[in-house]
C-alpha cells in the first residue's frame, strides 16, 4: 500500500524550522517568512493538500503575499525527475522574486549549500520527520536582472523546512488487524522520506522491525 491511503490526505502545517531551530505554526516571525516563501512556489488556486494547507496556515495573509508579487508568477518550472522541487518567479516593484518548495535534499542541491549547513538541515529534518510530519524544503531569491530564465543559475538560498501533518484515517489500525489476522502480509510502498515513512507505519499498526529499504538500496541488491 501507499502512504496516502493509509492517511487522510488532509493536511495541515504542523511545525516550521528556520534559524537553526524549530517552531510551531503560528505564522509570526520566521515561520511566517517560510510559509510565505513556499506559497509562492505553490499553485495560486491550489489543489495539492500540501499548497492548501500552506495558503490556510497564512490565511488572509496568503492574499495580500500573492497580491504584492504580482498576483501570479512570471514563469513556472513544474518537478522534473532531475530536480524534485517545483520553483516560480514573480516580478515586484523591486525586481524578481524566485520561490521554490520540494525534497528538502533537492533544494539543498538547488541552493548549493555548504556541507558543514546541509548536516544541521538533515538533523532536522530527521527529526521531523522521526515524529511523522511530511518534510518540505523551501528557498528563495531575490534576482533584479530577470524573473525568467534557468532555475540553476538563480542565486538561491535556504529558508527553512516546512513539516505537514497527514493524520492516520480512524479505521485504518483496525483494518490491518482483520488482514494480518487473515494471514494477508501487508507492506508500504511510498515516496515518503523514510523516517516518516516509518512513524506512519508505527502508527498504523504495521511491524516495522525490519525497517525501510530505499529505491537506492534495492537497485544494488541482487536478483536472488
Amino acid at each position: 500500500d501507499k502512504t496516502g491511503t493509509l492517511t487522510e490526505n488532509r493536511m495541515k502545517v504542523g511545525a516550521v524550522w528556520a534559524n537553526a531551530k524549530q517552531l510551531g505554526a503560528d505564522m509570526d516571525g520566521a515561520a511566517g517568512d517560510v510559509a510565505r516563501a513556499a506559497l509562492l512556489a505553490s499553485a495560486i488556486h491550489p489543489v495539492d493538500p500540501m499548497d492548501r494547507a500552506v495558503s490556510e496556515a497564512l490565511g488572509d495573509r496568503a492574499a495580500s503575499t500573492l497580491s504584492s508579487h504580482g498576483g501570479e508568477p512570471v514563469s513556472s518550472f513544474p518537478l522534473r525527475p532531475e530536480r524534485l522541487a517545483v520553483i516560480q518567479s514573480w516580478a515586484t516593484e523591486a525586481g524578481a522574486v524566485w520561490a521554490a518548495k520540494g525534497a528538502p535534499e533537492a533544494i539543498l542541491r538547488l541552493c548549493k549549500t555548504p556541507l558543514a549547513e546541509q548536516k544541521i538541515v538533515e538533523a532536522a529534518l530527521a527529526g521531523m520527520a522521526a515524529s511523522g510530519l511530511r518534510v518540505l524544503g523551501v528557498a528563495k531569491a531575490n534576482d533584479s536582472t530577470k524573473a525568467i530564465g534557468d532555475p540553476k543559475d538563480v542565486p538561491f538560498e535556504f529558508v527553512g523546512l516546512i513539516g505537514f501533518l497527514d493524520p492516520l484515517r480512524a479505521d485504518v489500525p483496525a483494518a490491518l488487524a482483520e488482514a494480518r489476522a487473515a494471514g494477508i502480509d501487508v507492506s508500504m510502498i511510498t515516496g515518503d522520506y523514510p523516517a516518516t515513512a516509518l512513524e506512519i507505519a508505527r502508527q498504523a499498526g504495521l511491524d516495522v522491525a525490519g525497517g525501510v529499504l530505499t529505491g537506492t538500496e534495492i537497485a544494488t541488491l541482487s536478483p536472488e
